[in-house]
C-alpha cells in the first residue's frame, strides 16, 4: 500500500482503532493540519504563526512497533469497538508490524483454551524479536501466568521476553503495575534506525510507534541544534533516552532528565556499552530544572517532549531562568502546545514555524515540532 491509498480493513466497521479509516491519505494529512490550526487559532498571539503541511509517512500499513491490545473471556484479542467496551477481535489488523501480528495470533490461539484469562497484551518490537507484557487482573496467580508465558514462547519463537503487569478492573488505563518478568531479560536492545545507537526497551515502556517518522523527527531536531550551534543540550522527559543517546553519538553534550529511575539506569547502561557520554538526572522535570537554575547551569538548548498535558507552569518558568538560546519542543497535543507557547512567548521565547508529523497514520493524533 502506498501513502496515497485508503486503508482497507476487514475490521473497520466495528473496530475503533483507526479514526480516518476510508479517508484517502493525502486528505487525512490535510485534516490533521486543520486540527493543528484550530488549536492555535484560540490564541490571538499565534495569528501570524506559520504551520507547515503535515509530514506524512512513507509507510502507512504494518508500521506499528508497539501495540496495546485488549482481550476478553472468549479469547478475542483486539481493540474496543467504537463507543463501547466490547472487544473486537482483529486478526487481520492492517497497521500492526508483522511480528506483532504473528505473536498476537499465537496468544489468541492459546487464550482460546487457556486456564487463565487476560485483560490485555502489550507487544513491543525490539531488535531480537518481540517483548510481551501480559496484562492480568490483580490477584491472578503468577503460576498461571508463568505457564502461559512458557506456552507462548513455545508457540512463537519471535517472543524474546514476557512480563506480567497487574491492574484493577476499574482502572482507566489498560496497562497495569507491579511488572514481574516471567521469561527473558527485563530489557532488550532496540535501534530506532540502522544509523542510530541502540537504547534499552523495557516491557510496557513508551516508544514512538512509527520508526520511520521517529527517525525523521530526530533528524529535524539534530538539524535544528546544528543550525543554532547548540552543543550543550538538556533533554527533559527523556524516557529511555533514545534521542539523547543519538545526539550524544553525533557529538552533542547531553544531560537527560527522567523521573522514572529505572529508565535512566537503562540509558546509562546503553551509554556505557556504546562508549557514549551521557549525564543523567533522575528527577521530575519541575525539580530538575529549578535545581539547575539555582546552580546557574547553562545549556545552549533544551529539548522537551512532555506527556499530553504539556509543560507545567513551574517548568516553563524554570526554562526562562535557565535561558537557553533555543527550546526545541516536541508535542503530542497541539492544544497544550499552543497554550505553552503562549506562556513561553511572554517569558521571552519566540516560536518559529510549527512542523507537524504524522506519527500514527490513520489515527486522529498528530505531533508537532517547534523551536
Amino acid at each position: 500500500m502506498t501513502s496515497h491509498e485508503e486503508l482497507d480493513c476487514p475490521h473497520g466497521a466495528r473496530c475503533g482503532g483507526c479514526f480516518f479509516l476510508g479517508v484517502p491519505y493525502p486528505e487525512e494529512l490535510v485534516k490533521k493540519q486543520g486540527l493543528v490550526r484550530r488549536a492555535f487559532e484560540r490564541y490571538e498571539e499565534h495569528a501570524a504563526l506559520a504551520i507547515d503541511a503535515v509530514a506524512g509517512a512513507s509507510r502507512t500499513v504494518a508500521y506499528r512497533v508497539r501495540g496495546k491490545l485488549v482481550c476478553d473471556e472468549d479469547g478475542a484479542v483486539g481493540l474496543f469497538a467504537r463507543d463501547s467496551h466490547d472487544v473486537v477481535d482483529i486478526p487481520e489488523c492492517r497497521v500492526l508490524a508483522p511480528a506483532l501480528s504473528r505473536v498476537a495470533a499465537a496468544a489468541r490461539k492459546l487464550l482460546a483454551s487457556a486456564a487463565t484469562s487476560l485483560d490485555g497484551l502489550d507487544l513491543r518490537l525490539v531488535d531480537r524479536g518481540v517483548l510481551v507484557t501480559l496484562i492480568a487482573r490483580r490477584g491472578t496467580p503468577s503460576t498461571l501466568l508463568a505457564a502461559f508465558s512458557l506456552a507462548l514462547c513455545a508457540e512463537s519463537s519471535e517472543v524474546v521476553g514476557v512480563a506480567a503487569s497487574f491492574r484493577d478492573p476499574r482502572a482507566a488505563k489498560l496497562l497495569g503495575t507491579g511488572h514481574v518478568v516471567l521469561f527473558g531479560n527485563d530489557v532488550e536492545a532496540h535501534h530506532l534506525s540502522s544509523t542510530a545507537p541502540y537504547h534499552f526497551a523495557a516491557h510496557g515502556a513508551f516508544t514512538q510507534v512509527h520508526l520511520g517518522q521517529a527517525e525523521r523527527a530526530h533528524r529535524a531536531i539534530e538539524a535544528e541544534l546544528r543550525k543554532r550551534d547548540a552543543r550543550r543540550v538538556l533533554e527533559l522527559y527523556a524516557g529511555s533516552a533514545a534521542l539523547s543517546l543519538r545526539l550524544a553519538a553525533a557529538g552533542f553534550e547531553l544531560t537527560a532528565v527522567e523521573a522514572y529511575g529505572p529508565a535512566l539506569a537503562h540509558a546509562e547502561r546503553a551509554a556505557r556499552a556504546q562508549n557514549l557520554r551521557l549525564t543523567t538526572i533522575s528527577a521530575r522535570s519541575e525539580d530538575a530544572t529549578q535545581e539547575l537554575a539555582r546552580q546557574n547551569a547553562r545549556f545552549d538548548a533544551v529539548i522537551v517532549n512532555p506527556p499530553r498535558r504539556g509543560l507545567s507552569r513551574e517548568v516553563r518558568r524554570a526554562l526562562a531562568e535557565l535561558a537557553p538560546r533555543v527550546i526545541v519542543y516536541m508535542s503530542c497535543d497541539p492544544a497544550t502546545l499552543a497554550r505553552d507557547l503562549s506562556h513561553l512567548g511572554v517569558l521571552g521565547f519566540a516560536a518559529g514555524v510549527i512542523s507537524p508529523f504524522d506519527m500514527i497514520p490513520h489515527s486522529d493524533a498528530v505531533e508537532c515540532l517547534v523551536a
